[in-house]
C-alpha cells in the first residue's frame, strides 16, 4: 500500500489509490503540495538551470524528474545530486547542451555550502612558498571542479546580473566550486592552469610539475596562480600538521 501511495503521489494525474479517503480532495491537495514543495526546493538549489529554460518549463522538468528520481532520504539538502544527469539525458533539452553543466555549477555550490570547515595553508614568505610547491594537495572537503566543453562558468556568472551580457568567447571551461569562511567561492581556472591543477589534485607535488613549464615566465605565473589557489582554500596540503598550516577564524 505504501509503495501504490507513493507511486501515485509522484504522478499528478494518476488516480486516488484505492482505500485512501479522498475527502474534499485532501489526496490531491496533499499531492499539489508535495510536488510544489519540491519544485521550491530544486528552484532554490538550481536558479539559474530555472532561468535559462524558463519557470513553468523548468516546474515540468522537477515534475518529469520527480517521477523518475523521488526522493530517497528526508534529507533534503541531498536531494537534486542526479538533476544535472537527468537533464543531460532529457531529449527535448538537446538544444540546450550546456544546460547540465549549469546545473553541475549549482549542485557543486549545494555541496560547498554543507561542507565542513577546512585548514587553510597560510603563505607569508617565500620559504612558505618553498613548502607548499613541495607538498602534496588535494581538493577542500567539499570543494568540486567542473570540466565542460562550454563557458558553463560564464553562463552562470551572465545570469547574476540584472542585465545579461553576451559571451563573446565560446569555448571550454573549468570552474572550482568551494567553501571558505563559510561562503561559497567559484572561480573559472585558467586553461594553461588546468592540466597543473589535474596533477595537484591527484597528489603530485607542484615541484613536480613545474618542470613541464615551456618558460621561467610561465612557471612564476603557475605559481603565482598556485598560492592564490592555496591561501583561498582550494587547495588544501595533506600534511595538515604543517606548522605553516592553521584554522581560519
Amino acid at each position: 500500500m505504501n509503495r501504490v501511495f507513493a507511486q501515485a503521489v509522484l504522478a499528478p494525474a494518476a488516480d486516488v489509490p484505492l482505500g485512501i479517503i479522498n475527502t474534499g480532495g485532501r489526496f490531491n491537495l496533499y499531492r499539489n503540495n508535495f510536488l510544489a514543495g519540491l519544485t521550491d526546493i530544486l528552484g532554490a538549489k538550481f536558479p539559474v538551470t530555472g532561468q535559462l529554460v524558463g519557470e513553468a518549463y523548468f516546474e515540468a522538468l522537477v515534475r518529469a524528474f520527480v517521477g523518475d528520481h523521488p526522493p530517497v532520504s528526508p534529507i533534503l539538502d541531498l536531494y537534486g545530486d542526479t538533476f544535472a544527469a537527468f537533464l543531460e539525458a532529457f531529449p527535448p533539452l538537446r538544444s540546450l547542451p550546456y544546460l547540465p553543466d549549469v546545473a553541475r555549477i549549482e549542485w557543486a555550490r549545494c555541496v560547498a555550502s554543507i561542507a565542513p570547515d577546512h585548514p587553510v595553508f597560510r603563505i607569508e614568505s617565500s620559504a612558505d612558498i618553498e613548502v607548499a610547491i613541495e607538498t602534496p594537495c588535494q581538493l577542500a572537503p567539499g570543494a568540486s571542479l567542473i570540466r565542460s566543453p562550454f563557458p558553463a562558468g560564464t553562463i552562470w556568472e551572465r545570469h547574476q546580473a540584472e542585465i545579461l551580457a553576451p559571451i563573446p568567447d565560446w569555448t571550454a571551461q573549468t570552474i572550482a566550486v568551494w567553501a571558505q569562511d563559510g561562503r561559497v567561492q567559484q572561480e573559472i581556472i585558467p586553461a594553461d592552469f588546468e592540466p597543473v591543477l589535474a596533477g595537484l589534485v591527484n597528489n603530485i607535488p607542484l615541484i613536480a610539475l613545474l618542470d613541464a613549464t615551456a618558460t621561467q615566465e610561465q612557471a612564476v605565473r603557475l605559481i603565482g596562480a598556485f598560492a592564490g589557489f592555496v591561501q583561498s582554500g582550494l587547495l588544501v596540503p595533506n600534511d595538515v600538521n604543517n606548522k605553516n598550516k592553521e584554522h581560519d577564524q
